[in-house]
């Protein structure tokens, strides 16, 4: 954890708009790795959302997307300030769309968010294939209940 914001969560997803109300609404979210039928001549134009949670009232950040050979090929650096400290229930939420860019190949990725120490305060490996997955089968089941008490 950096001593300047918390993350959140940090999302891939096919797309991301907001209501009226700021909401951010994220559409297609990868929950695991990428896997494409077979491999793509470009990166899809991916929708990247972070959302971090501030404990000063600035700071520097830096998201990147890694490559399997350790480079940086997506790469958002801010700068955070507010006026007073931040309250709880504030949030800085970053959505931003890649353009369509040669694909890189299969491997894994890195999700990696750094504070403006430089410090790494949230890591995520992605693995990035091409081709059928291997078959899975496997049974969920579970009870919901919900106390409708006003």
């Amino acid at each position: 954890m950096s001593h300047f914001f918390e993350v959140e969560s940090v999302n891939i997803c096919d797309f991301i708009t907001q209501d009226q109300h700021g909401k951010s609404i994220l559409v297609g979210v990868y929950t695991g790795e990428l896997r494409f039928p077979e491999p793509p001549p470009a990166w899809p134009p991916f929708f990247f959302n972070v959302v971090l949670d501030p404990i000063e009232r600035a700071f520097d950040f830096h998201v990147q997307f890694i490559r399997p050979d350790r480079r940086a090929f997506v790469s958002m650096r801010g700068h955070y300030a507010a006026a007073e400290n931040p309250r709880k229930e504030n949030r800085v939420v970053l959505n931003w769309q890649i353009a369509p860019v040669r694909f890189t190949g299969d491997g894994t990725y890195i999700l990696e968010v750094r504070d403006g120490s430089d410090k790494v305060v949230f890591t995520r490996e992605i693995d990035v294939s091409s081709g059928p997955g291997p078959r899975f089968a496997a049974e969920l089941s579970g009870e919901l209940t919900v106390d409708a008490e006003l």
